[in-house]
């Protein structure tokens, strides 16, 4: 009795064939590179629709929700500083702000020092800054504090936050 040859459905086109090789798995040249680009396909379908299934995270590191959280806290600062025509003065020199940007919003303490007070009401001060302007932000941020005129205002700003921030982490470790 003579040995039976060896069979294998090919993996593109499932047809019965005589495989020349150990590891052949497609028939032909033509069903291989067909096989190939049909998997590469599935592969790329399989990721893409692993994106759009992902659930969006509440805050991520670099997301949008935390920045849409940060520009609604800017707006809200804007507008409990902005009179009744929508424009802030600059709280240092005066300079009347007439649109809302971002950038006029200074922290008085660090978002990165002090991330529970980040979006705290008290810890924020409307100033100008870029061209054309007293750069008072840029002052407060980098410069000298002490010259400004906003800056015994904000020495009792931060001693009202640090007695905030105090209570948020003794609240903290009670419950632990």
């Amino acid at each position: 009795m003579g040995l039976k040859p060896i069979t294998r459905n090919c993996l593109h086109c499932k047809l019965r064939f005589e495989p020349k090789y150990n590891g052949d798995t497609v028939c032909s040249r033509v069903c291989g590179n067909a096989y190939k680009l049909a998997k590469q396909q599935a592969k790329e379908n399989k990721v893409k629709r692993k994106l759009y299934l992902k659930p969006i995270p509440k805050v991520s590191k670099n997301g949008k929700i935390r920045n849409e959280k940060k520009m609604e806290y800017y707006k809200a600062m804007w507008l409990l500083s902005a009179n009744k025509r929508g424009e802030c003065t600059c709280e240092n020199c005066g300079l009347i702000l007439f649109e809302f940007k971002p950038h006029y919003i200074s922290h008085i303490l660090s978002r990165g020092a002090h991330p529970k007070l980040a979006l705290h009401p008290l810890n924020h001060n409307i100033l100008c800054c870029g061209l054309g302007t007293n750069e008072c932000h840029e002052q407060w941020e980098f410069g000298d504090r002490t010259e400004m005129l906003i800056y015994d205002k904000n020495l009792k700003r931060i001693d009202k936050l640090m007695g905030i921030e105090r209570t948020m982490n003794h609240k903290l470790f009670k419950f632990i």
